[in-house]
């Protein structure tokens, strides 16, 4: 896979995204990762809530590449009542 990563962000959503890695919706107001590079395919926006994208840190090129959207399970978000 080539990548060329460009920018790499915390943002919070101004309207509804769905998460790359499970395919979940990222619902507005909440904060998630936003990710722009250029790939094969040319210019490429990842978007992935905060507990996804920890879950991958440790992820070599290998696991990227095998990957398909929607086989990672969301992991479950510690107790936080502050936007809920």
């Amino acid at each position: 896979m080539s990548w060329q990563h460009i920018e790499d962000k915390i943002v919070k959503a101004r309207k509804p995204h769905i998460c790359y890695l499970c395919c979940q919706t990222i619902a507005t107001g909440e904060t998630y990762r936003h990710r722009f590079g250029y790939g094969e395919d040319g210019p490429q926006t990842f978007r992935f809530h905060p507990e996804c994208e920890i879950e991958t840190r440790d992820w070599e090129e290998g696991d990227w590449e095998t990957f398909y959207p929607g086989d990672f399970e969301r992991p479950v978000k510690e107790a936080n009542n502050e936007n809920t």
